[in-house]
């Protein structure tokens, strides 16, 4: 059987408990989980899933006073653009429409790195072509005590999480109940649910269940074309 390590923190000692947990399939059910933060609803800097490209471009620019340009589409962010910029793509649903796929930002005197990442919706609306799926947070942190601190920030700020581990946490409101030898937690499947995920390094909050729905509702409408033999 395969198995996944895990390291959880003992509740009232310094100890770290190592076991193994089998991996678990997509058909495990997903209970409700009370009493943490719903991801779905929640911010990192002020940005929220769901948003479209040009509300989340104005978040950034409303906390960090900056503007971002918009690239060619199908194109990387232009290199004299160091602040950041949004990349946009041609839609795979409506010919000739463009949506933003990806917003880069950089500030280096605030510490911040941001990698958004956008699907386009359908059908295509023209007041919000797009849905923000992912956000990447990666503080510019040098000292192991600097990355503590933030870790413990992120704690301290989203509340108590469905897991939590020495090197990470990760809040979910549906998850996959486990039981392990008698000791009773949850399993955030962040293939299946909107999960928010902190740790040293950064933070990353994302839903991954938009995208397929969109592209579901697209293919059980197109027409089926069957070309000549």
């Amino acid at each position: 059987m395969k198995t996944r390590q895990i390291i959880r923190v003992c509740t009232g000692t310094l100890m770290a408990v190592l076991f193994l947990v089998p991996f678990l399939n997509s058909q495990a059910p997903l209970v409700d989980v009370p009493n943490v933060v719903d991801p779905s609803k929640t911010e990192i800097l002020s940005l929220r899933l769901y948003m479209s490209g040009q509300e989340a471009a104005e978040a950034i620019r409303a906390r960090f006073h900056d503007r971002l340009v918009e690239a060619s589409p199908n194109a990387m962010c232009p290199l004299n653009q160091p602040k950041g910029c949004m990349q946009s793509a041609y839609s795979r649903y409506s010919k000739g429409k463009k949506y933003i796929s990806q917003i880069h930002y950089h500030n280096a005197a605030e510490a911040v790195d941001l990698v958004l990442n956008f699907v386009e919706r359908y059908p295509f609306d023209p007041a919000q072509p797009e849905v923000l799926t992912s956000i990447s947070y990666s503080p510019k942190l040098t000292t192991e005590a600097d990355r503590q601190a933030f870790f413990q920030k992120a704690k301290d700020k989203y509340g108590p999480s469905t897991e939590q581990s020495i090197t990470g946490a990760t809040w979910c409101t549906k998850a996959v109940a486990i039981n392990n030898m008698g000791q009773h937690y949850f399993f955030c499947d962040t293939s299946r649910v909107p999960a928010l995920i902190a740790g040293p390094t950064g933070v990353n909050l994302s839903d991954p269940t938009v995208g397929s729905k969109y592209y579901q509702r697209w293919n059980a409408e197109k027409t089926v074309s069957t070309p000549p033999l």
